[in-house]
């Protein structure tokens, strides 16, 4: 991994060489003077219909625009812009406004282009200084402008598309206050979006590449054109080698948080790649290749749902909203379209998984509420669209598992059928973004989330308290009074609340330190692990480990070896679940969400306690507290079918001792069965595990070391075959 960073950091292009190879002439920003022949008939042509969705847009244009207020949210106070309220996360002046001129300014530039009528270019010069109008109040208020640059990023390319047909003293109008503008919100004391090469990028950091791109070296303010270049240069490399890293061929991207890594993430790499061609005719996509396997972690992400708008849903991870878990599909189509356009040798697969969206998906995106670059269908020369229509057989992968190891997620599933199981288990730390204390945590799908991930995320102070904490998830708790609450991020908006009540409920407090054990795969199981111990307090912990089974294609087998300093410490094994787990007969736990089922059968400890907590009002309830969602949440929960979690189950060992030793079995069904498989504990000298025969008729035996290292072996016999024998990733 060491040598291929290095070899990496030997093939990237250094920063002077680049600045040399900037072209003179304008257009630069995705689009060159070579390519405007083709640009106007490709818009006429091929991108037909973003350019007549464009045309209504102009229809709604006019000659010498105002900032339109809205004025339910905010007013116009000494000059300056004030709130009435607090609007999403955090205040952004665009949401006080009706546009802000930078969208409408790139519109009119791409209509004069094609068309060479005056009006449009006088009408594009008029929105450029209106956006400028704009940015000048935000910063006299000291709000920033948006959170995502792409307003100011659509008016930049609007200027570098106009630069021939502006006079010098237009040009200096507009991009000397541009460019300091740029320069001056990366050190604003005020709020605003600080987010740089480590996560999406879309922050006012990124923004320096493009805007130094946009004057360099045309003798406007050159100095802070070169700095900008020079500073953003620098955050794209970062981005792209902490990226590469991250990915290591798997097409991983930043963070197992979907609404990210399949929302606004990928952006980032393809307008870099886009630029260093346009700008430097350089080709990096072979030096940076993260994004060419993208559609492999798509595929793998994705849990097959015709319920779901999106036609699939997102396990879960991190940061996600929880209320719907519809995975964010609404610009995949054009994400694999770039990859289309960037890498031609992955256009079979990513056609394939194109076809795969919901059928509204299928396109480029068709408004301004849907795509934050509408530059896009214009710069893409030489992209076919394949068409709507059924992914052909074998479009996504059949294998039983993949594993990520940057945070050691290994994504397990018995087939891609809407009735098909899935799961997940992550067993690693990395340095992912809008990750949660959820290390060696679990979550499986069958016609519904049987184990999920609860919570929900928003301007609450369950968002702090319970939502990115281990109680939250399918993870272990290890219990001592008074332990200071683990750090997370509150939107800025959140109502002020009292803090000296917050505790950590047993979970861990870094999000460092686990170690994954990797994996194994084969046709008939997948195997993984992680040592966690590091992400607790080592007041408390001092041994954390899960070992995680799946036999396809309905079972799991969790294994887990905790240590605490003291024996009172409290060793708490974690099942959230959307149905009320009911107890059976034999023992075992039965659980129903939508569909689906699942059922529990705790093996070890011998005559462990369980609890079930939840329902009204104890959905959200950590340290003798119950965290209610928003007004807006709570009413999704009670009028339709929500994945925040509404129970769980508490086990732990009946008598006090500084070690456990827990051992599950899981078994998803359809929602009509009522029992579970039957079962045989075993302990040998060394060993615990369990034998159980499946529905199939295949006896598996499953054995896990009781102590020292971590190691354990799975067996599966059809009739009189030995069909799998091997050894479980350990250490």
């Amino acid at each position: 991994h060491i040598m291929s960073l290095l070899l990496l950091a030997a093939a990237s292009p250094n920063y002077q060489s680049l600045a040399n190879s900037v072209r003179t002439e304008h257009p630069r920003l995705f689009l060159t003077v070579e390519q405007l022949p083709e640009f106007k008939r490709h818009a006429l042509t091929g991108a037909k219909e973003y350019y007549e969705l464009l045309e209504k847009r102009l229809a709604n244009y006019t000659r010498q625009p105002q900032l339109h207020l809205r004025p339910d949210l905010a007013k116009i106070e000494d000059g300056k812009l004030v709130f009435l309220k607090k609007v999403n996360d955090q205040n952004a002046a665009i949401y006080a406004f009706v546009g802000c001129g930078g969208y409408p300014a790139l519109d009119c530039t791409i209509a004069y282009l094609v068309t060479g009528q005056q009006e449009y270019r006088d009408m594009a010069w008029e929105y450029l200084q209106l956006h400028l109008d704009f940015l000048r109040l935000a910063e006299r208020s000291r709000i920033m402008p948006e959170w995502f640059h792409c307003r100011r990023l659509a008016a930049l390319v609007a200027y570098d598309w106009l630069y021939n047909d502006l006079t010098p003293e237009q040009r200096r109008e507009f991009i000397v206050p541009m460019l300091e503008h740029v320069r001056n919100i990366q050190h604003a004391d005020y709020t605003h979006n600080v987010g740089g090469f480590s996560t999406g990028n879309y922050g006012d950091p990124g923004l320096q590449w493009y805007a130094g791109l946009a004057a360099f070296r045309d003798g406007f303010a050159d100095e802070i054109a070169e700095e900008l270049l020079h500073h953003g240069f620098e955050n794209q490399r970062l981005m792209m080698e902490q990226r590469e890293a991250l990915s290591q061929g798997t097409g991983f991207l930043v963070s197992s948080c979907t609404d990210y890594s399949f929302g606004a993430y990928p952006w980032a790499s393809f307008n870099f790649l886009r630029t260093l061609r346009s700008a430097c005719t350089f080709d990096a996509t072979a030096i940076w290749p993260h994004i060419r396997n993208y559609a492999n972690f798509f595929d793998w992400m994705a849990i097959t749902d015709p319920t779901s708008p999106t036609g699939f849903r997102d396990f879960g991870w991190g940061d996600a909203t929880h209320t719907y878990n519809a995975l964010s599909c609404r610009q995949m189509y054009t994400h694999l379209a770039q990859i289309i356009d960037l890498y031609p040798e992955e256009a079979p697969r990513a056609r394939a998984l194109q076809q795969s969206l919901a059928p509204d998906l299928q396109h480029l995106p068709q408004h301004l509420g849907d795509i934050a670059y509408p530059f896009l269908p214009f710069v893409m020369l030489d992209f076919q669209p394949a068409g709507q229509g059924h992914a052909p057989a074998g479009a996504r992968s059949q294998a039983t598992a993949a594993f990520f190891p940057t945070c050691g997620l290994l994504v397990m599933r018995s087939g891609t059928a809407p009735e098909s199981t899935y799961a997940a288990f992550k067993g690693g730390s990395g340095q992912e973004s809008h990750q949660h204390y959820d290390k060696n945590s679990f979550i499986i799908y069958r016609q519904g989330f049987q184990a999920l991930d609860s919570g929900l995320r928003g301007a609450t102070a369950q968002h702090l308290a319970y939502f990115p904490q281990t109680v939250a998830h399918n993870s272990l708790l290890i219990r001592m009074p008074d332990e200071p609450l683990a750090e997370s991020w509150l939107p800025a908006n959140t109502p002020a609340f009292d803090r000296s009540i917050l505790r950590n409920d047993g979970g861990q407090y870094s999000l460092d330190g686990a170690k994954s054990f990797g994996f194994d795969i084969s046709d008939y199981h997948a195997a993984t692990g992680g040592d966690a111990t590091a992400c607790y307090r080592q007041e408390k912990c001092a041994e954390a480990i899960r070992q995680f089974v799946f036999i396809k294609p309905d079972y799991f087998i969790v294994y887990d070896r905790v240590a605490s300093r003291l024996p009172e410490q409290e060793k708490v094994f974690l099942l959230h679940t959307e149905g009320q787990p009911q107890p059976l007969s034999d023992g075992s736990w039965r659980s129903q969400a939508a569909q689906g089922a699942l059922f529990l059968k705790t093996l070890l400890p011998d005559k462990a306690i369980a609890v079930s907590l939840g329902g009204p009002g104890r959905e959200f309830y950590t340290n003798g507290v119950n965290f209610p969602p928003t007004e807006q949440q709570q009413k999704q929960i009670e009028t339709s079918q929500t994945w925040a979690g509404q129970w769980r189950l508490e086990i732990s060992a009946r008598e006090e001792q500084t070690q456990a030793r827990f051992l599950h079995l899981l078994q998803t069904s359809s929602a009509d069965r009522q029992e579970m498989i039957s079962s045989n504990a075993i302990a040998t000298a060394t060993d615990d595990g369990v034998e159980f025969t499946a529905a199939n008729g295949d006896i598996c035996r499953v054995l896990f070391h009781r102590q020292g290292s971590v190691v354990g072996n799975i067996t599966i016999r059809r009739q009189v075959q030995l069909i799998l024998d091997r050894p479980l990733p350990g250490r």
